[in-house]
Protein backbone atom coordinates (compact mmCIF):
# COMPACT_ATOMS: atom_id res chain seq x y z
CA UNK A 1 0.00 0.00 0.00
CA UNK A 2 1.87 3.32 0.94
CA UNK A 3 4.03 4.33 4.21
CA UNK A 4 4.03 7.63 5.21
CA UNK A 5 7.47 9.31 6.65
CA UNK A 6 9.30 12.45 6.46
CA UNK A 7 10.08 13.45 3.35
CA UNK A 8 13.76 14.02 3.76
CA UNK A 9 14.56 10.71 5.74
CA UNK A 10 17.13 8.79 4.22
CA UNK A 11 15.05 5.63 4.63
CA UNK A 12 12.08 7.78 2.82
CA UNK A 13 14.48 8.39 -0.29
CA UNK A 14 15.57 4.71 -0.13
CA UNK A 15 12.20 3.33 -0.39
CA UNK A 16 11.16 5.98 -3.26
CA UNK A 17 14.07 4.71 -4.73
CA UNK A 18 13.44 1.17 -5.17
CA UNK A 19 9.39 1.86 -5.85
CA UNK A 20 7.41 2.00 -2.44
CA UNK A 21 4.89 4.15 -2.08
CA UNK A 22 5.82 6.75 0.27
CA UNK A 23 4.06 9.82 1.17
CA UNK A 24 5.04 12.75 3.40
CA UNK A 25 2.90 14.03 6.18
CA UNK A 26 1.81 16.56 3.94
CA UNK A 27 0.63 14.28 1.41
CA UNK A 28 -1.05 11.98 3.67
CA UNK A 29 -3.31 14.46 5.12
CA UNK A 30 -6.88 12.84 6.07
CA UNK A 31 -5.73 9.76 4.37
CA UNK A 32 -6.93 6.49 6.78
CA UNK A 33 -3.53 5.02 8.50
CA UNK A 34 -2.46 2.73 11.07
CA UNK A 35 0.04 4.32 13.56
CA UNK A 36 2.67 2.44 13.94
CA UNK A 37 5.51 3.42 16.55
CA UNK A 38 9.27 1.88 16.06
CA UNK A 39 11.18 1.81 19.36
CA UNK A 40 14.72 1.60 17.72
CA UNK A 41 17.02 0.10 20.54
CA UNK A 42 19.44 -0.65 17.79
CA UNK A 43 23.16 1.15 17.12
CA UNK A 44 22.71 1.23 13.38
CA UNK A 45 20.00 3.53 13.74
CA UNK A 46 18.87 4.81 9.95
CA UNK A 47 19.69 1.03 8.80
CA UNK A 48 16.86 -0.36 11.34
CA UNK A 49 14.74 2.18 10.17
CA UNK A 50 15.23 1.35 6.47
CA UNK A 51 14.68 -2.40 7.08
CA UNK A 52 11.11 -2.02 9.19
CA UNK A 53 9.85 0.71 6.97
CA UNK A 54 10.41 -1.58 3.56
CA UNK A 55 8.53 -4.50 5.57
CA UNK A 56 5.73 -2.18 6.65
CA UNK A 57 5.22 -0.65 3.31
CA UNK A 58 4.30 -3.71 2.29
CA UNK A 59 1.06 -4.65 3.63
CA UNK A 60 -2.40 -3.68 2.44
CA UNK A 61 -3.08 -0.60 4.48
CA UNK A 62 -1.28 2.73 4.65
CA UNK A 63 1.05 3.23 7.65
CA UNK A 64 2.23 6.06 9.35
CA UNK A 65 5.57 5.29 10.87
CA UNK A 66 6.91 7.25 13.94
CA UNK A 67 10.47 7.10 15.05
CA UNK A 68 10.81 6.65 18.72
CA UNK A 69 13.67 6.39 21.26
CA UNK A 70 14.12 5.75 25.36
CA UNK A 71 15.31 8.59 27.44
CA UNK A 72 17.78 6.93 29.90
CA UNK A 73 20.04 6.18 27.33
CA UNK A 74 22.37 7.95 25.08
CA UNK A 75 22.54 6.84 21.80
CA UNK A 76 26.60 6.84 20.11
CA UNK A 77 26.40 5.45 17.09
CA UNK A 78 23.79 7.83 14.87
CA UNK A 79 24.33 11.38 14.50
CA UNK A 80 22.44 13.45 16.85
CA UNK A 81 21.55 15.59 14.56
CA UNK A 82 19.26 12.46 12.77
CA UNK A 83 18.08 11.80 16.55
CA UNK A 84 16.58 15.56 16.77
CA UNK A 85 15.24 15.37 13.48
CA UNK A 86 13.14 12.29 12.80
CA UNK A 87 12.85 10.58 16.97
CA UNK A 88 10.78 11.40 19.30
CA UNK A 89 10.72 10.07 22.82
CA UNK A 90 8.02 7.41 23.61
CA UNK A 91 7.14 8.72 27.01
CA UNK A 92 5.77 11.92 25.13
CA UNK A 93 3.49 9.71 23.02
CA UNK A 94 1.37 8.56 26.16
CA UNK A 95 -1.37 10.42 25.19
CA UNK A 96 -1.49 9.63 21.58
CA UNK A 97 -2.82 7.00 20.48
CA UNK A 98 -0.97 4.10 18.37
CA UNK A 99 -2.05 1.17 17.04
CA UNK A 100 0.67 -1.13 16.87
CA UNK A 101 4.35 -0.66 18.18
CA UNK A 102 7.40 -2.33 17.14
CA UNK A 103 10.42 -2.86 19.47
CA UNK A 104 13.72 -3.63 18.13
CA UNK A 105 16.44 -5.94 19.10
CA UNK A 106 19.83 -4.30 20.85
CA UNK A 107 23.47 -5.95 21.68
CA UNK A 108 22.90 -5.92 25.14
CA UNK A 109 22.85 -9.93 25.83
CA UNK A 110 26.26 -10.11 27.88
CA UNK A 111 24.32 -8.18 29.96
CA UNK A 112 21.64 -9.01 33.16
CA UNK A 113 18.66 -7.38 32.35
CA UNK A 114 18.69 -5.72 35.36
CA UNK A 115 22.28 -4.44 34.74
CA UNK A 116 20.96 -2.32 31.41
CA UNK A 117 20.65 1.26 31.70
CA UNK A 118 17.08 2.07 30.29
CA UNK A 119 15.95 -1.50 32.05
CA UNK A 120 13.71 0.42 34.11
CA UNK A 121 11.91 2.65 31.11
CA UNK A 122 11.49 -0.72 29.08
CA UNK A 123 9.13 -2.20 32.38
CA UNK A 124 7.34 1.23 31.62
CA UNK A 125 7.49 0.56 27.80
CA UNK A 126 5.74 -2.60 28.69
CA UNK A 127 2.97 -1.28 30.62
CA UNK A 128 2.48 1.24 28.58
CA UNK A 129 2.39 -0.83 25.63
CA UNK A 130 0.11 -3.39 27.05
CA UNK A 131 -2.44 -0.51 28.07
CA UNK A 132 -2.37 1.84 25.69
CA UNK A 133 -1.47 0.16 22.06
CA UNK A 134 -2.91 -1.68 20.07
CA UNK A 135 -0.62 -5.20 19.67
CA UNK A 136 3.47 -5.37 20.12
CA UNK A 137 5.86 -6.92 18.28
CA UNK A 138 9.21 -7.29 20.23
CA UNK A 139 12.28 -8.27 18.55
CA UNK A 140 15.38 -10.61 19.77
CA UNK A 141 16.89 -8.76 22.72
CA UNK A 142 13.30 -6.86 23.27
CA UNK A 143 11.76 -10.39 23.14
CA UNK A 144 13.76 -12.16 25.65
CA UNK A 145 13.89 -8.98 27.95
CA UNK A 146 9.70 -9.00 27.89
CA UNK A 147 9.85 -12.72 28.32
CA UNK A 148 11.98 -11.94 31.62
CA UNK A 149 9.99 -9.53 32.94
CA UNK A 150 6.58 -10.55 32.21
CA UNK A 151 7.24 -14.34 32.95
CA UNK A 152 10.47 -15.09 34.49
CA UNK A 153 11.88 -17.06 31.50
CA UNK A 154 15.75 -16.17 31.90
CA UNK A 155 17.53 -16.31 28.70
CA UNK A 156 20.43 -18.59 28.31
CA UNK A 157 23.82 -17.76 27.53
CA UNK A 158 25.74 -19.68 24.22
CA UNK A 159 29.02 -21.05 23.83
CA UNK A 160 28.68 -19.93 20.31
CA UNK A 161 26.56 -17.37 18.94
CA UNK A 162 23.85 -18.54 16.92
CA UNK A 163 24.55 -16.79 13.42
CA UNK A 164 23.37 -17.58 10.30
CA UNK A 165 20.45 -18.14 8.24
CA UNK A 166 18.02 -21.19 9.58
CA UNK A 167 15.08 -22.70 9.17
CA UNK A 168 12.00 -22.21 11.56
CA UNK A 169 9.71 -24.85 12.12
CA UNK A 170 6.36 -23.67 12.39
CA UNK A 171 4.19 -25.33 15.49
CA UNK A 172 1.41 -23.50 15.54
CA UNK A 173 -0.39 -22.68 12.19
CA UNK A 174 -3.67 -21.10 13.19
CA UNK A 175 -2.21 -18.22 14.46
CA UNK A 176 -3.26 -15.76 12.50
CA UNK A 177 0.36 -14.15 11.91
CA UNK A 178 1.78 -17.27 10.71
CA UNK A 179 -1.34 -17.75 7.82
CA UNK A 180 0.22 -18.43 4.44
CA UNK A 181 3.93 -19.12 5.79
CA UNK A 182 5.87 -22.55 4.83
CA UNK A 183 5.48 -24.63 7.61
CA UNK A 184 9.55 -24.61 7.35
CA UNK A 185 10.62 -21.02 6.76
CA UNK A 186 14.12 -19.70 6.69
CA UNK A 187 15.04 -16.77 9.42
CA UNK A 188 18.30 -14.94 10.09
CA UNK A 189 19.56 -15.31 13.52
CA UNK A 190 22.26 -12.99 15.22
CA UNK A 191 22.44 -13.74 19.43
CA UNK A 192 24.70 -14.75 21.72
CA UNK A 193 21.71 -16.53 23.82
CA UNK A 194 18.58 -18.45 23.26
CA UNK A 195 15.53 -19.55 24.71
CA UNK A 196 14.33 -23.81 24.81
CA UNK A 197 10.47 -24.60 24.58
CA UNK A 198 10.79 -26.11 28.36
CA UNK A 199 11.80 -23.02 29.46
CA UNK A 200 8.62 -20.96 28.67
CA UNK A 201 5.79 -21.73 31.35
CA UNK A 202 3.01 -24.30 30.78
CA UNK A 203 -0.42 -23.47 30.06
CA UNK A 204 -2.22 -21.31 28.04
CA UNK A 205 -0.83 -18.11 28.40
CA UNK A 206 2.16 -18.17 25.64
CA UNK A 207 2.14 -20.06 22.29
CA UNK A 208 4.83 -21.28 20.82
CA UNK A 209 4.77 -20.22 17.10
CA UNK A 210 7.98 -21.46 15.73
CA UNK A 211 11.90 -23.18 16.68
CA UNK A 212 14.91 -24.71 15.29
CA UNK A 213 16.50 -27.63 16.93
CA UNK A 214 19.97 -25.79 16.85
CA UNK A 215 18.81 -22.25 17.99
CA UNK A 216 16.25 -22.55 19.95
CA UNK A 217 12.60 -20.65 20.33
CA UNK A 218 11.85 -18.12 17.33
CA UNK A 219 8.55 -16.98 18.01
CA UNK A 220 6.49 -16.86 20.78
CA UNK A 221 2.85 -15.28 21.07
CA UNK A 222 1.12 -14.27 23.84
CA UNK A 223 -2.88 -13.37 23.62
CA UNK A 224 -3.79 -11.80 26.38
CA UNK A 225 -0.97 -9.10 25.85
CA UNK A 226 -1.74 -8.98 22.32
CA UNK A 227 2.27 -9.33 21.93
CA UNK A 228 4.47 -11.08 19.35
CA UNK A 229 7.78 -12.42 20.88
CA UNK A 230 10.25 -12.69 17.63
CA UNK A 231 13.79 -13.45 19.05
CA UNK A 232 15.22 -13.55 15.02
CA UNK A 233 15.39 -11.28 12.81
CA UNK A 234 12.88 -11.47 9.58
CA UNK A 235 13.84 -7.43 8.92
CA UNK A 236 17.47 -8.25 7.94
CA UNK A 237 18.58 -7.47 4.16
CA UNK A 238 20.11 -10.12 2.55
CA UNK A 239 23.93 -8.95 3.19
CA UNK A 240 22.82 -7.63 6.93
CA UNK A 241 24.59 -11.11 8.39
CA UNK A 242 27.65 -10.68 5.99
CA UNK A 243 28.53 -7.20 7.13
CA UNK A 244 27.89 -8.43 10.93
CA UNK A 245 30.55 -10.53 10.31
CA UNK A 246 33.54 -8.34 8.86
CA UNK A 247 32.46 -5.95 11.63
CA UNK A 248 33.23 -8.45 14.23
CA UNK A 249 35.91 -9.54 12.53
CA UNK A 250 37.63 -6.11 11.89
CA UNK A 251 37.36 -5.85 15.79
CA UNK A 252 38.59 -8.80 16.27
CA UNK A 253 35.83 -10.29 18.21
CA UNK A 254 35.77 -14.31 17.74
CA UNK A 255 33.22 -14.92 15.19
CA UNK A 256 32.65 -17.49 12.77
CA UNK A 257 31.11 -16.68 9.00
CA UNK A 258 27.30 -16.57 9.23
CA UNK A 259 25.80 -20.85 8.68
CA UNK A 260 23.80 -20.75 5.58
CA UNK A 261 24.47 -17.55 4.33
CA UNK A 262 25.69 -17.28 0.86
CA UNK A 263 25.14 -12.97 0.50
CA UNK A 264 28.39 -11.90 -1.63
CA UNK A 265 30.04 -8.71 0.78
CA UNK A 266 31.92 -7.08 -2.11
CA UNK A 267 28.72 -6.99 -3.80
CA UNK A 268 29.89 -9.01 -6.80
CA UNK A 269 26.70 -10.64 -7.69
CA UNK A 270 23.37 -10.29 -7.01
CA UNK A 271 21.96 -11.30 -3.12
CA UNK A 272 19.93 -14.00 -2.08
CA UNK A 273 17.10 -13.21 0.32
CA UNK A 274 15.32 -16.72 0.71
CA UNK A 275 13.38 -15.29 3.51
CA UNK A 276 12.58 -11.62 1.92
CA UNK A 277 8.49 -13.24 0.79
CA UNK A 278 8.51 -14.89 4.34
CA UNK A 279 9.22 -11.44 6.38
CA UNK A 280 6.97 -9.54 3.98
CA UNK A 281 3.95 -12.14 4.68
CA UNK A 282 4.60 -12.16 8.29
CA UNK A 283 4.27 -8.24 8.84
CA UNK A 284 1.57 -7.86 6.09
CA UNK A 285 0.01 -10.73 8.40
CA UNK A 286 0.68 -8.40 11.82
CA UNK A 287 -1.04 -5.10 10.61
CA UNK A 288 -4.15 -6.95 9.42
CA UNK A 289 -4.43 -8.01 12.25
CA UNK A 290 -4.16 -4.69 13.81
CA UNK A 291 -6.28 -3.48 11.18
CA UNK A 292 -9.07 -6.14 11.99
CA UNK A 293 -8.83 -4.48 15.99
CA UNK A 294 -8.85 -1.11 15.96
CA UNK A 295 -10.68 1.84 13.50
CA UNK A 296 -7.87 3.44 11.62
CA UNK A 297 -9.36 6.92 11.89
CA UNK A 298 -7.83 8.84 14.62
CA UNK A 299 -10.83 9.40 16.49
CA UNK A 300 -11.09 6.35 18.66
CA UNK A 301 -10.21 7.03 22.29
CA UNK A 302 -7.55 4.18 23.87
CA UNK A 303 -8.19 1.14 25.28
CA UNK A 304 -7.56 2.57 28.68
CA UNK A 305 -10.38 4.62 28.12
CA UNK A 306 -12.52 1.97 25.97
CA UNK A 307 -11.91 -0.55 28.61
CA UNK A 308 -13.17 2.04 31.54
CA UNK A 309 -16.22 3.18 29.46
CA UNK A 310 -17.06 -0.89 29.22
CA UNK A 311 -16.67 -1.44 32.54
Amino acid sequence: MAIILPADLPAALHLGAEGLNVLSPAHAWGRPRLRIGLINLMPDKPTTELQFARLLANGHTTVELTLLRVASHTARNTRQEHLARFYRRWDRLRANRLDGVVVTGAPLEHLPFEAVDFWDEFKDILSWAESEVGRTLLICWAAQAALYHRHGVAKRLRRQKAFGVFEQQVHESELPVLQGLHPSFPTPVSRHSELRADDLPKGPGLRLGASNSETGVSLVAETARRSLYMLDHLEYGPRTLRREYLRDRLAGRPIAPPVNDLADPLARRAPTHPWRAHAELFFRNWLAEIDEDRCVTPCWPTLTARRAAAG
